[in-house]
């Protein structure tokens, strides 16, 4: 006798915290907006905030539809990063499980920076000038993240209005090219046009 079992089968998906929002349609928006709810940064990153509506595969189609029908403003408050379709709509939103190793990866991280920062001040003992140049660079480097993080932020809801203008400035510029070398044809032929209705008319004037 052949005994058959039936396992219920639940498909995950892992990878780092920019692979969820490509695959979700919310490309380039994991530093801005939560990838499971609809919680902006500013609210996530308080201590004890109240907890997010989580997000679904059919929420997010619906706020992309209500964007083509033209019944929401494609504005960031309202489609909460929500800029494209998902690319894979079969695995639903709370199967996509929090990348550990990259959690790992950023504990290490930290525990090594405290560990150079413990050396630098407790075994290479850094002169006060070495000090200054060192917070320099730490600086510039914060601020480089902070200005990086505005050009993102504005690329994702400008950028669309960006490529339109860049696009109609090349239409524009091949209508004006297009113009010009039509300009450099009519403008000789009649030009000859001319000088052979002048000729005729000589040649009629002759003749009479």
């Amino acid at each position: 006798m052949i005994w058959f079992q039936f396992f219920q089968i639940q498909t995950l998906i892992a990878g780092d915290l920019a692979f969820f929002p490509t695959m979700l349609g919310k490309e380039n928006m994991s530093s801005v907006w939560c990838t499971w709810c609809k919680l902006s940064k500013t609210e996530w990153a308080r201590t004890g905030h109240n907890l997010g509506e989580c997000w679904t595969i059919d929420g997010i189609h619906e706020v992309r539809e209500n964007v083509r029908l033209g019944n929401l403003s494609n504005v960031p408050e309202n489609i909460k990063g929500c800029t494209e379709i998902p690319l894979f709509d079969s695995v639903p939103v709370k199967n996509y499980i929090v990348p550990v190793l990259h959690l790992l990866i950023g504990v290490g991280n930290n525990l090594l920076d405290s560990l150079i920062e413990w050396i630098m001040e407790r075994v290479e003992k850094l002169t006060p000038g070495e000090v200054v140049h060192q917070n320099a660079v730490i600086y510039a480097e914060a601020h480089y993240q902070k200005f990086k993080a505005d050009y993102d932020k504005w690329m994702e809801n400008e950028g669309i209005t960006l490529t339109d203008l860049q696009v109609q400035k090349s239409a524009l510029a091949f209508l004006l090219s297009e113009r010009v070398n039509i300009k450099s044809v009519i403008i000789p032929f009649f030009l000859f046009l001319s000088f052979i209705l002048i000729l005729l008319n000589c040649f009629i004037h002759k003749i009479g």
